[in-house]
């Protein structure tokens, strides 16, 4: 075991919900420190720090940032945030975000829009369009400056590693884990059905290109299959509008639900017959990895980093192209025996993603940069 005498910081003030929670959640839940050298954690944050467990070895500092106006935001980064988060030997900044100067850190970036132009030039023009320029100057202004970097796929370490100098600084990929309730192991075999039932969970958004999904499957009941589409996932407002636009006139094969609460998601995969996810955007695709725990055989975007992930055990498509889409959904709906073997080797494939490998990676690289 090694010298337990070094305090590990978590800045997880930008952090409210979502996927960066669960990874938040998921890594603490599994997490050993003390075999990393890390005789206490500190974690920074709001009121989701609630949501986290709470090991003798975490300790969860309170704070809110959300009324402060633009100048205070300076000074707190400046003064009180280096005071609080330079008490730990090293701060892991899961959000890529960290504006404060002096303190050793290892950034994690999470969001893919921040560095792609093209698919953040999908959103119309205002302030969320912005915000990604002005996340992208400060992540980037955080990943140079950092101790270490780690990375969510190999897609994405080489996209937003082009916007970097290069040095010496340790890097390392690694995946986030799938949760054990969304493991199903599939049958050996699927038999035809009269129906099928088509899931896409996703946020509704302008890179996820619901809409199209929405047209294929139309085009598709129009020659013959008996198909119908579950939507899942709140979104953007204006994604949202031009969605349900899509939808008019075909809601008797076409549902959509919101947002589902996540503790009971994995009950919609195993409803479904087929999964389908559009996305051309991803940093890594968690739920590609349930979709394929979940044991269902899957049409799958060909924008990377799907393959890197969903590798020969699926079929993939072009999602700004409807006849492609449609090509897809066709051949799992038609070939019951290609669609269970895909669905079989995608699940055996799902099962090496585990929270306690990503845990015990992450602390592994952050006790080599807090020692480098």
């Amino acid at each position: 075991m090694k010298n337990l005498m070094k305090t590990l910081g978590i800045d997880a003030t930008n952090i409210q919900g979502g996927g960066g929670l669960t990874h938040l959640l998921e890594l603490l839940t599994h997490a050993g420190p003390e075999q990393f050298g890390f005789r206490e954690v500190r974690v920074f944050g709001g009121a989701s720090l609630e949501k986290l467990p709470d090991p003798d070895w975490l300790k969860k500092i309170y704070i809110s940032r959300k009324k402060l106006r633009p100048w205070e935001q300076i000074v707190w980064n400046k003064i009180k945030a280096k005071r609080l988060l330079a008490s730990s030997d090293l701060v892991f900044a899961p959000g890529s975000t960290f504006a404060v100067k002096g303190v050793r850190h290892v950034c994690l970036p999470q969001n893919m829009l921040v560095f792609d132009s093209i698919e953040s030039g999908r959103f119309p023009f205002g302030w969320t369009k912005a915000r990604y320029r002005i996340l992208r100057h400060q992540q980037l202004r955080s990943l140079k400056t950092s101790a270490g970097n780690i990375f969510l796929s190999n897609y994405a370490k080489e996209s937003i590693q082009r916007f970097i100098p290069k040095t010496n600084k340790p890097t390392r990929v690694i995946h986030h884990g799938v949760d054990q309730r969304f493991l199903s192991n599939p049958k050996n075999t699927l038999s035809p059905k009269k129906h099928l039932k088509l899931l896409y969970v996703s946020t509704v958004n302008f890179y996820k290109h619901q809409w199209n999904v929405v047209d294929a499957v139309d085009k598709l009941r129009g020659t013959g299959i008996d198909l119908s589409l579950k939507l899942i996932g709140g979104g953007h407002p204006d994604a949202i509008k031009r969605l349900y636009k899509f939808i008019a006139g075909k809601t008797d094969f076409v549902e959509y639900c919101g947002s589902v609460e996540y503790e009971t998601l994995h009950e919609e995969y195993k409803k479904a017959d087929l999964f389908i996810f559009a996305s051309t955007c991803e940093n890594m695709p968690n739920i590609l990895l349930e979709a394929m725990a979940a044991g269902k055989p899957i049409a799958c975007s060909n924008y990377p980093p799907m393959p890197e992930f969903l590798k020969n055990c699926g079929i993939y498509f072009d999602p700004l192209n409807k006849s492609s889409i449609c090509q897809a959904i066709s051949e799992l709906a038609q070939n019951p025996e290609l669609a269970s073997n895909l669905s079989s080797k995608a699940y055996q494939e799902a099962e090496k993603y585990t929270w306690k490998k990503t845990a015990d990676e992450t602390f592994d690289f952050l006790q080599t940069c807090v020692e480098n």
